[in-house]
């Protein structure tokens, strides 16, 4: 019966005619290559996920491009026109990659102004559909087409085209980019690079939003682009702070909250901008997590409460970063939904007050750290028993949910003197995520997945998006694809 649903539920939802969807793209939304691609493309994956309700329909064309003067654009041909005539309510774009040839790219300085108009064109419809920009997946073997101009050159246009236009962005490189298997010819997914897209598309489709809220900055801040999504810079109280914002907030308008280093490998915040979560940022740099620092995010999160902010913010805190969060949130447990350490500084006796090390160029950085604490000197610095790494218990009493990503190399701040010393306490408490041989950076995940869900289900939004493709409906599949799909199922990474 579940095969059926699967198997049926395009067919349903044309005749119920609630929603339709129309995914518009180049091989990679036809299915090029993918066996039985009626079934298995993203797009039909994405119909069954999103089921009864819902139309959605394919409108890819093998080789095209978004450029008017590329070799076939997309807007020349008979499947643009019939999506139009579909009178979309949901128009998924994702176009790009073919525009990266050689004999394409050499029109890139009118990429921009052609993505612009083919929004337009949707956006023009009577219903005013929602619009959906996507970013190409990863180029896993050069050819014609390549991973650095489809990433450096054709991703950004992307982006500014997203935040000129007002539309949604969708990054869907992050989504397979530790999975290089899913393209067998290099450039196509296979059936379960489309799945991971379907789901990835489904939870940005299904997120609940609330189309009432909008962030209303201090007078004077202008937005600037944040990756596509609107920034605002402002000061509140003479200190530095940031807002980027979402194209549709989610439903309650949950925000990450930034320690420190500001749009540092920031493919955790853009994955959480696209489900409709906000972004910000207070500075408190070379405060240390200090009792100054506590009380300059005090103010701050009273300036998010007056601006109808979610109550718990998830923390995000890379490095020095992950003495604010902690040191905050154990003075506000209950203002927390929830921290994410990265390669976080958690005692500062390790950081910068590590004078084993024969590099004294941290010796001005411990001075300060006397300094903002009001340490008279160096014994009393030591012997303070209230730096995070000592009071990680009382957010696990306090039901906290922690999460730590950890370099086991990392020379800088040392694992077994901050994480690990934290896991020790906090026993299997803590989410760890080791990332083995590692350094100091990179920080974050490529594929930030386990941060997305770690927030979500903090913020108890998790959203369970395999109710509909299961083991069941994959033993339905050809016989060809069983192998590789043995034992696989969504949402397992």
């Amino acid at each position: 019966m579940k095969n059926l649903l699967c198997l049926f539920c395009g067919l349903a939802s044309v005749l119920h005619g609630e929603i339709r969807v129309a995914c518009v793209g180049d091989s990679i939304t036809f299915g090029a290559r993918i066996a039985d691609r009626g079934r298995l493309s993203y797009p039909a994956q994405l119909g069954c996920l999103l089921g009864e309700g819902y139309a959605v329909k394919n409108f890819g064309v093998n080789g095209r491009t978004m450029l008017q003067k590329g070799n076939a654009p997309y807007r020349s041909g008979g499947a643009y026109r019939a999506s139009l005539d579909f009178k979309p309510d949901l128009v998924i774009i994702k176009l790009g990659t073919n525009d990266s040839k050689p004999q394409n790219w050499q029109h890139k300085a009118e990429f921009l102004q052609d993505t612009k108009d083919l929004i337009a064109s949707y956006a023009a419809l009577p219903h005013k559909p929602r619009i959906l920009l996507c970013q190409p997946v990863p180029v896993v073997k050069d050819g014609q087409i390549t991973e650095k101009i489809v990433r450096n050159e054709v991703a950004p246009l992307l982006r500014k085209a997203a935040f000129d236009t007002g539309v949604e962005l969708v990054d869907l490189h992050p989504v397979l980019v530790d999975f290089p298997g899913a393209f067998p010819d290099g450039l196509h997914p296979n059936a379960l690079g489309a799945q991971r897209m379907a789901e990835y598309l489904f939870q940005v489709i299904s997120a609940e939003r609330d189309a009432a809220f909008s962030f209303t900055p201090p007078a004077g801040s202008r937005p600037r682009s944040y990756h596509g999504y609107r920034q605002y810079d402002f000061k509140h109280q003479g200190h530095p702070c940031r807002v980027a914002a979402p194209k549709l907030a989610a439903k309650g308008a949950p925000c990450i909250w930034r320690g420190y280093y500001w749009g540092h490998q920031p493919q955790f915040d853009v994955a959480m901008l696209e489900r409709g979560w906000h972004v910000v940022y207070c500075s408190v740099s070379n405060l240390f997590g200090s009792p100054k620092a506590v009380q300059r995010w005090d103010g701050f999160y009273d300036f998010l409460q007056q601006h109808a902010f979610g109550k718990k913010p998830v923390l995000e805190g890379m490095s020095r970063g992950g003495l604010i969060i902690h040191t905050w949130a154990t003075a506000n447990p209950g203002k927390v939904g929830g921290i994410i350490g990265d390669n976080a500084v958690l005692d500062l006796r390790s950081w910068p007050g590590d004078f084993n090390k024969p590099d004294q160029s941290h010796a001005p950085l411990w001075n300060k750290v006397k300094e903002v604490y009001g340490f008279a000197n160096d014994a009393e610095a030591r012997a303070y028993a209230r730096y995070p790494v000592d009071t990680v218990v009382e957010l696990k009493k306090a039901q906290v949910p922690l999460m730590y990503l950890v370099a086991d190399a990392d020379p800088v701040v040392p694992a077994k003197a901050n994480a690990f010393a934290a896991e020790k306490k906090l026993g299997d408490y803590a989410r760890v995520i080791r990332k083995p041989g590692l350094g100091h950076h990179p920080h974050s995940l490529r594929n930030p997945r386990p941060m997305v869900d770690f927030a979500m289900e903090a913020n108890g939004t998790t959203i369970h998006a395999v109710d509909r493709l299961n083991r069941e409906t994959y033993t339905t599949w050809p016989e060809e694809l069983q192998e590789q799909l043995r034992g696989f199922r969504p949402g397992e990474r």
